[in-house]
């Protein structure tokens, strides 16, 4: 258990923030939870079993500060910034989901809403690493991907797909060595995620029409460029990102990749009309050469119902993937989502939407191997058959979500789902353009987590 000091400053009109208020103490962990609006500050003590935060926002009202399960208030220890309040909370390691709130003035008896100024971020607070300020990379060249002005449409929501040509002023190799992310600050509550693809080598486009819009309306177009990640940008993630210096991201010359999507994905659940957005990425490219290049591995499963199902109520539900040495020669990758859905009352199924759930994670790797890009599994339609007690070989998807739906989930049946998760008849997709590769998993391994073992050796 640690217990948490909070100290919460409001800050009144100011031309921008980050933080015109020098914190009260030095800490040793520090993040902009909204560029222009909330810098926040901790340092953790393992040995007094405590943890020290100090919140600076741009208001003259109250503010606030919790560590929430989920990114929202249900279940989350809160601070408010007029209040004076003591109390022990439980706190524990990994990654935590940091809520912040404000008002624009104190309130009178009790807390008025805070409306839409509000955010969070999922930040590890025991093992977070700084990352650099963009001044790190004043002088260096650098090219980027941006929207020009697109109207986000006004549906709840939207997956936008863009095709940009790789910079060809590169004439030999060069190497990213760091990049951002550039959010349009008029959008911040629109943009959930972004992705950028590497396209298929051997893709050609017309340079003066290259495909732009909803990514299911043009999915021809798009099918070779939304295999391989570039990078990736979510909710809660760092505006800049550096790579390690014996590694950067390989862009010119004898690099065979010639063009990028861009993905967004907008969560637009008020409907939002008459939106313009201008998110970005920029590479920053190193004065040398290194020593590596790097590349991005996705695991986890596809996101639908066949990957993920999730019966409501259950403290712990645990989907494993796992990725046979056939994918790299002579390495076996395992990979776990757990999901928590005692605050759900239905099934929670795989799926784009954001209550939809997901289970992906995308590594960062060197050195880079070709036609290596990633692994993704889902339960075998013959295992969905065997537990609906059908023989036929005519799966139905339509028919499969309807008996899900119409399930009554209780604590027996949970359970006996988490076993069907635990044994149950795998398709395992290796994933690369034009080389896709799919074959049957039996049964997981068996399997225990290694220890973890601080890195002493760069070398390979």
């Amino acid at each position: 258990m640690l217990f948490i000091v909070l100290l919460l400053v409001a800050i009144g009109d100011v031309v921008s923030i980050s933080s015109p208020i020098t914190p009260f103490t030095s800490y040793r962990y520090s993040t902009e939870l909204e560029k222009g609006v909330a810098h926040l500050w901790w340092t953790i003590d393992n040995g007094a079993k405590d943890i020290t935060f100090e919140l600076h926002m741009k208001t003259t009202g109250w503010i606030a500060l919790g560590i929430s399960p989920g990114g929202g208030m249900e279940g989350a220890d809160i601070g408010v910034g007029w209040v004076d309040t003591e109390g022990k909370v439980h706190f524990q390691s990994g990654t935590n989901v940091i809520i912040y709130a404000y008002g624009l003035t104190d309130p009178v008896g009790d807390i008025n809403y805070h409306q839409n100024r509000r955010g969070s971020r999922m930040i590890p607070l025991q093992s977070y690493a700084n990352p650099p300020t963009e001044n790190k990379f004043t002088g260096l060249d650098y090219f980027e991907f941006r929207l020009n002005n697109y109207a986000v449409p006004s549906n709840d929501t939207t997956y936008h797909c863009k095709v940009y040509k790789a910079p060809a002023r590169y004439s030999r190799k060069r190497h990213a060595i760091a990049h951002k992310t550039m959010i349009d600050l008029n959008n911040v509550d629109l943009v959930h995620h972004l992705v950028l693809y590497e396209c298929d080598q051997t893709v050609k486009f017309d340079d003066n029409n290259l495909p732009d819009g909803v990514c299911d309306d043009y999915y021809r177009e798009f099918s070779h460029c939304l295999s391989n990640t570039a990078t990736v940008w979510a909710v809660g993630g760092e505006e800049i990102v550096e790579f390690p210096t014996e590694a950067g991201y390989p862009v010119g010359g004898d690099f065979g990749i010639k063009y990028y999507v861009i993905e967004m994905h907008y969560n637009n659940p008020k409907l939002i009309p008459n939106r313009r957005d201008n998110t970005g990425i920029r590479f920053y490219i190193g004065k040398e050469l290194r020593q590596y290049d790097l590349g991005y591995l996705a695991f986890g499963t596809s996101s639908n119902a066949l990957a993920l199902t999730i019966p409501p109520k259950v403290d712990q539900f645990t989907v494993d993937s796992f990725c046979p040495s056939e994918f790299s020669k002579g390495d076996e990758f395992a990979t776990r989502c757990v999901y928590n859905t005692m605050n759900k009352n239905e099934v929670t199924l795989g799926g784009q939407r954001t209550t939809d759930e997901m289970c992906s994670q995308i590594f960062t790797y060197y050195p880079r191997v070709k036609d290596l890009y990633g692994c993704f599994s889902m339960n075998h339609p013959d295992a969905w058959q065997a537990i609906r007690n059908r023989v036929s070989n005519n799966f139905n998807n339509t028919e499969m979500l309807d008996w899900i739906k119409n399930i009554e989930w209780t604590p027996t049946v949970a359970a006996q789902w988490q076993e069907f998760y635990n044994d149950a008849l795998r398709m395992v997709i290796y994933s690369a353009v034009n080389n896709t590769k799919s074959e049957i998993l039996a049964a997981l391994p068996k399997y225990k987590d290694l220890p973890i073992k601080s890195c002493q050796t760069k070398s390979i």
